[in-house]
């Protein structure tokens, strides 16, 4: 049966990241991400704060069931990209609308080159 532990472990491979740079944005030592992965230890509220922050579904971690929010992160492939979503949330929602057209006009730029 899958665990707390398992879960979290799985939450961090879809962000891609190593256990080392996991446990550090999560204010950790290596050896207590491993703990916690094995269910040796629990992670502590301000752990799963920080977690949260990088992506983690959190109600996933706590109860084997996935959030509406996080099946969109679902699609994210790296840690590149798991980076820039969490960015963008961060952004004010007056600040999101110059992002989002700057993102479109690029990729436009790149299919149009593709094309020629």
């Amino acid at each position: 049966m899958e665990g707390v532990g398992d879960r979290l472990k799985s939450e961090r491979l879809r962000l891609g990241l190593s256990q080392e740079i996991f446990a550090e944005r999560c204010g950790v030592k290596k050896l207590t991400q491993y703990n916690y992965e094995k269910s040796e230890r629990h992670p502590d509220a301000g752990y799963l704060i920080a977690a949260k922050a990088l992506g983690v579904d959190l109600l996933y971690v706590m109860t084997g069931e996935r959030s509406d929010e996080a099946s969109a992160l679902d699609v994210v492939r790296d840690e590149e990209e798991a980076n820039l979503l969490t960015a963008f949330r961060h952004i004010p929602s007056e600040s999101r609308d110059i992002v989002q057209r700057t993102i479109s006009a690029l990729s436009e730029k790149k299919a149009t080159r593709q094309r020629a």
